[in-house]
């Protein structure tokens, strides 16, 4: 495992731990019909999946990420092979910058119930935008989106290896801010101790081909979408069917 560490440029400095996501696997692309487009996406060291974020469009108004995380998510729980190219067909757009929390949530629904290729495959259940207002509310409602609490009686369907073990998770999108007017959906994996930390936390998540590792106080100080016109924090939630 390959580590090092940078000044991350989002909206409060902090020191970020990278980790490279060097394994690659080609398959053709579940997300695309027919099936005749490969894509490549990028296996984490502890196994989780961070697929490489296509090229923005219109000078970066549209970044992607949002089609991104869908890709992450949806391969890591369904188990079948999908880009955010592939993602793309399913509702990604909207109006503004990149993807509201509503419009994702529209995405993974179809890939999870309407497209035959991958809702076959993936667990049933609704996606909803959690909307937490103070940052201890957050990191307690991405723990439990993590680690299905509010759902024992779960199947989950997705791992992180934590190298001694693995732990069974929800992958969860979460927006971070890297401006007032700029907006990224990011890919949570886990969140592990960290005693340095004003929560005793880091946060773990997958964008753009690696992973990163932030401490829990800068992590929400960058999840507060207050200064975005919104209220609060945004995280999409997977809630299983009975």
């Amino acid at each position: 495992m390959m580590l090092f560490v940078f000044l991350f440029s989002f909206a409060s400095y902090a020191e970020i731990k990278v980790v490279l996501c060097s394994k690659k696997i080609t398959n053709y692309d579940q997300g695309i019909k027919p099936l005749m487009e490969k894509a490549t996406l990028h296996v984490c060291p502890d196994e989780t999946i961070s697929s490489p974020q296509p090229v923005p469009e219109f000078s970066g108004y549209e970044g992607k990420c949002g089609q991104t995380a869908a890709a992450n998510i949806t391969t890591m729980m369904c188990g079948k092979h999908v880009s955010p190219k592939g993602v793309e067909a399913y509702g990604a757009y909207d109006l503004t910058p990149g993807s509201q929390p509503k419009t994702l949530k529209k995405t993974l629904k179809k890939l999870f119930s309407e497209r035959q290729y991958t809702a076959l495959f993936c667990p049933k259940g609704e996606w909803s935008v959690v909307k937490p207002e103070t940052s201890n509310e957050f990191l307690l409602e991405l723990k439990a989106t993590l680690y299905w609490s509010k759902f024992p009686n779960a199947n989950p369907t997705a791992s992180r290896n934590r190298g001694v073990y693995s732990v069974l998770i929800q992958p969860t999108p979460v927006l971070l801010k890297y401006s007032l007017t700029n907006w990224h959906w990011v890919t949570v994996v886990d969140v592990i101790p960290n005693e340095k930390d004003k929560y005793e936390c880091s946060v773990v998540y997958n964008m753009e081909g690696d992973q990163y590792i932030s401490d829990c106080e800068s992590f929400t100080d960058n999840a507060d979408t207050s200064t975005l016109g919104m209220m609060g924090y945004r995280l999409l939630r997977f809630t299983p069917a009975d």
